[in-house]
């Protein structure tokens, strides 16, 4: 009896090697077949961006994005306006400094009725 059970032991124990070994097979599987999905799926979402990009490209026009376009001009008119500062600097200075330097001193008419007189 002793016997019977010690070989029922042994097939219980390589019976949960075989079901180890079993499991261990269809993870392994199942990671392969994860990957090889990963990589359809990043092949498909290219394909698909590229499609994107070209058809944007079409209704855009061929030279490229607006924003460049737009990108440019702004560069285009702060350049401008710097050199228009440069050019307009020295002249608003000059008249800066003139209007500072120049002050009159007038009391107006309505001020001078309005204050007591000394007699």
């Amino acid at each position: 009896m002793s016997k019977e059970i010690s070989k029922l032991m042994m097939a219980e124990k390589m019976a949960s090697e075989k079901i180890a070994e079993a499991r261990a097979a269809r993870n392994e599987k199942m990671k392969n077949a994860k990957r090889e999905a990963q990589i359809l799926i990043d092949e498909y979402r290219k394909e698909k961006e590229k499609s994107y990009q070209e058809s944007l490209e079409k209704t855009l026009g061929t030279s490229g994005s607006e924003s460049e376009n737009l990108q440019r001009q702004t560069d285009a008119e702060v350049s401008k306006m710097k050199q228009d500062f440069e050019r307009n600097k020295s002249t608003v200075i000059n008249m800066l400094v003139g209007a500072v330097c120049s002050v009159t001193c007038v009391v107006p008419e309505g001020r001078k009725r309005n204050m007591p007189q000394d007699d």
